[in-house]
This record gives structure tokens, sequence and C-alpha cells, in this order.
């Protein structure tokens, strides 16, 4: 009985082994560039995201990427300002260019506890400011341009 048992604690590891290499080797690494679709500049800070198995990549200064994978899974590459785009992996396609999203924003405010309303909605005063009172600034980054412009807005810098 108990060789019996040895035995079949052997061929099931064997199995275990053979399954467990079996999944580690059908995915690969998926490497890739995206580039605006407009101007064809990389873009930083893209998300790429694998449908199946929830796993992220996000691109770097060139716009370049790697992702693990397996042949057939859906990747999505998103980022602010840019349409969504899905490709199946394994496909050939090395560089994928991102459309631009041409989408207005309108006017919703979020309140102190992450509520989004309407502005008309609101019972009480709200500030705004233009994006046009951020060009009268003049600073390098928009955000410092915020700076003094709302009461009750601290801009802090982190490093």
């Amino acid at each position: 009985m108990l060789n019996y048992c040895s035995r079949f604690r052997r061929f099931g590891l064997t199995i275990l082994m053979f399954m467990v290499s079996y999944v580690v080797m059908a995915q690969r690494t998926i490497s890739g560039k995206v580039l605006s679709g407009e101007n064809k500049q990389p873009l930083t800070g893209a998300t790429i995201t694998n449908k199946k198995s929830k796993t992220q990549a996000i691109t770097d200064a060139e716009g370049n990427f790697n992702i693990l994978a397996s042949d057939g899974d859906v990747l999505v590459i998103s980022n602010i300002g840019f349409s969504n785009k899905e490709f199946k992996a394994g496909d050939a396609t090395s560089v994928i260019e991102l459309a631009v999203e041409q989408t207005n924003l309108s006017e919703i405010v979020v309140t102190a506890l992450g509520i989004k309303k309407e502005v008309k909605r609101l019972g009480y005063s709200v500030q705004e400011i233009k994006g046009a009172d951020l060009v009268k600034a003049r600073e390098a980054n928009p955000i410092n341009g915020l700076v003094g412009k709302i009461a009750g807005l601290d801009v802090a810098i982190s490093r």
C-alpha cells in the first residue's frame, strides 16, 4: 500500500510539473510602441491592459511597452485624450497608433464628497477658472497657474 501511494504521489507531481510548465510557456512577452495618430509622436504613460489576465503595463518616455500575454489574448491600449484601441496578442503589429478623441467637457463639478453634479443644480456658489486665465499666467506648468486663483485650493509639488 505504501509503495502504491508513493508512485501515485510521484505521478501526480510529474503531471503537476507538466501543467505548470505548459501554462508558463504559453505566455510570452509582447513588445510594442504606442504613437499618436495625429503627429506620430510617442505616447508616454499610455496603459496597456490584458483583458484576460487583467495585467497592465505603461509606456515609457519613448512609447515602448512590454506585457505578458498568451496568443489570442485581447490587449487594450488607453490614454487620456485618445480613443481606446484593442488588438490581439500575437498579431504582427508592433507599432500602434491611437486616434485623438475630440470630445468637449461639460460643466460638471466634483463636490467635496466626490459626487459629480451639474453647476446649475448646486445650491451654493462655485468658483471657476477658465483656460484663458491660465494662459494669462504664462506658467510652464498649467497646474502652477492655479496657485492663488481658487480659494481653498492647495497646490503642492511632490518629487
